[in-house]
């Protein structure tokens, strides 16, 4: 089937760019390169989305909401049609990132419990 090899694809390239980050971020640190060094790819990618996830979630559905609504009597309508757009968008990237963080915590491959 072709999509889960697409998927594993790309999960593949993001955990080699956070694993890279990680190590950017824990250089000097011994222990800690050796720690990110022998975390398996799926703890680390779901580690990094339930982040993603505590930081984006309050951030899209709280605070963005509230300033936009504050900048709206600032900014012209045609701007603020567009902004609102893009917060929707965000929304929507922060609930697929919701369902793969569900998905991959919970219904991982019988090998990997």
């Amino acid at each position: 089937m072709l999509v889960p090899k697409v998927i594993q694809k790309y999960q593949v390239l993001l955990t080699t760019f956070i694993r890279q980050l990680e190590l950017e971020r824990a250089r000097g640190n011994e222990s800690k390169t050796e720690e990110i060094k022998a975390t398996r790819d799926d703890i680390l990618l779901v580690r990094w989305l339930w982040r993603f996830l505590l930081i984006g979630a309050p951030l899209c559905f709280l605070v963005l909401p509230l300033v936009m609504t504050i900048m709206g009597s600032i900014i012209s309508f045609l701007i603020m049609q567009l902004l609102w757009l893009l917060l929707k968008l965000a929304m929507i990237l922060v609930f697929i990132a919701l369902a793969a963080a569900i998905y991959l915590t919970w219904f991982k491959p019988p090998d990997q419990n």
